[in-house]
């Protein structure tokens, strides 16, 4: 348990606070945050009211770690390469 706490330790703070970030201890992976904005309350807050008109945008991010994953692999992976 305690190597568990010792990896966690190494995550980012905003990481070790959610969650998911228990996933990273065990899976190579990345997460991040889409910010809503100062005018917004905080996440877990029981007034958070996560804004739809965000959702496009975030769509577009992750499509674009899509094509970069792909990419990379791809070029990896490519006949003639090792």
């Amino acid at each position: 348990m305690q190597e568990v706490e010792q990896r966690r330790e190494q995550l980012p703070r905003e990481a070790r606070l959610l969650d998911f970030s228990h996933y990273l201890l065990d899976y190579p992976g990345a997460f991040f945050g889409l910010g809503s904005g100062i005018d917004q309350p905080q996440l877990h807050n029981e007034y958070y009211d996560f804004p739809d008109e965000l959702i496009p945008t975030g769509v577009k991010i992750y499509l674009s770690i899509i094509d970069a994953v792909f990419e990379a692999w791809s070029a990896r992976h490519a006949p003639g390469t090792q």
